[in-house]
């Protein structure tokens, strides 16, 4: 029994003094990982694929990491059955998202970079019309989640905003091609204009 508790002292004291060690400021700097493990973590994933229904096209869209910055992790979010909702732009919080996309021609492999795309794209749900040469996407911002259909003018793919409305992204894919010209999207209620704000106070009552 003594010898166990002069073990469990010593322990105490190790733990104590790396604290105090860390107290001091030697450690307490912010740590990078080694350069190796750094480089992993951050490298561009794979991009993604989506061919048109004709597989003659990819839409290939890629990241420059699959790590979320810090300050998206930060805003308020509703936790509801697993998920994590942005209660300001009605998407998913802490989702890896895409910020360009080129098409790729499959007969000749030569890649073009879709023109009309914002700066800062936060690009989602790339979906090909049935005809195979149009398709669209979701980009999100700090406040909505927008509708881009992307044309071939000239040959050079060219990327439009045509929701007039907030895109509802919270569960599924948002949108859906009809036809080769008609679109049905999920919308934001225009009356909704604040984001209800959460109480402390619960009801006593337990629903099962």
């Amino acid at each position: 029994m003594k010898k166990s508790l002069a073990v469990c002292a010593l322990l105490l004291a190790a733990g104590s003094a790396a604290f105090a060690q860390t107290a001091e400021g030697s450690i307490s700097s912010f740590r990078k990982p080694a350069a190796e493990i750094e480089a992993i973590t951050l490298a561009a994933p794979t991009p993604t694929v989506s061919y048109n229904a004709s597989y003659t096209k990819i839409a290939l869209a890629s990241m420059k990491s699959r790590m979320v910055p810090i300050n998206e992790l930060a805003p308020n979010e509703a936790r509801i059955g697993g998920l994590r909702i942005n209660t300001e732009n009605f998407s998913l919080n802490r989702e890896a998202m895409n910020e360009k996309i080129e098409v790729v021609d499959v007969k000749t492999g030569v890649a073009v970079e879709v023109e009309g795309i914002p700066a800062g794209a936060k690009i989602r749900h790339i979906t090909w019309a049935p005809s195979a040469d149009t398709f669209c996407f979701t980009n999100t911002t700090e406040k909505s989640v927008d509708l881009y259909k992307v044309d071939f003018i000239s040959g050079k793919p060219v990327a439009k905003k045509i929701s007039t409305s907030r895109v509802n992204a919270v569960v599924g894919t948002p949108f859906v091609f009809l036809s080769n010209t008609e679109i049905l999207y999920k919308t934001v209620p225009a009356s909704h204009t604040q984001t209800p704000k959460m109480t402390a106070i619960f009801s006593n009552v337990i629903q099962e």
